[in-house]
């Protein structure tokens, strides 16, 4: 099966978009501890999804 990496990436940009927003309308200490985190994760993910080249294997982030 492929996998399209276009695809895996604007998902996981879309998803980063959205958890900034909802970084920057919380108010709570702790809730922006755990979306931070969240937010972490995606930008490594995307980082993942961006650096994995032709020659490596690519496999999907499925936790999306």
């Amino acid at each position: 099966m492929a996998v399209n990496k276009a695809a895996e990436r604007q998902k996981v940009t879309r998803k980063i978009k959205q958890t900034q927003k909802l970084l920057e309308s919380t108010e709570s200490k702790k809730e922006k501890k755990k979306i931070s985190a969240e937010l972490q994760e995606l930008r490594v993910d995307l980082n993942y999804i961006l650096v994995c080249t032709a020659h490596l294997f690519f496999s999907s982030i499925e936790r999306l």
